[in-house]
């Protein structure tokens, strides 16, 4: 992900996964229970990313945040891994029970949808 400004977030590419999202601003994400995904934020000091439990924007619900926080990022079986540029992790069935959206923790706008396949 990368953004222009503090409108949208950009989806560049998506690599080793297909059908999780098109390129472009605040693509909806459908990703897999059970995959491993990493997460690569290029403007991550200025727009930090998070997944939510909510279908609207807010930062009351991270359940992932590439800071290393929010409510399932010490879950063992979720193997949440903060990295420089992001974080990497596993969609486990709690996870995915709960995963609404992304968002960014500085901007409302940037916000996105996640769709959970089993």
């Amino acid at each position: 992900f990368s953004a222009s400004s503090s409108s949208h977030y950009t989806l560049e590419t998506v690599d080793g996964a297909t059908g999780v999202a098109t390129p472009g601003s605040d693509p909806e994400l459908t990703l897999t229970v059970g995959k491993r995904y990493r997460i690569v934020n290029k403007r991550l000091f200025e727009h930090p990313f998070a997944f939510s439990s909510s279908e609207t924007y807010s930062t009351a619900d991270l359940l992932l945040k590439d800071d290393g926080t929010g409510s399932l990022a010490n879950n063992a079986d979720v193997r949440f891994e903060k990295n420089t540029d992001g974080f990497t992790f596993t969609l486990t069935s709690e996870l995915a029970a709960q995963l609404k959206s992304y968002l960014c923790t500085f901007h409302p706008d940037m916000f996105g949808i996640v769709k959970v396949t089993p």
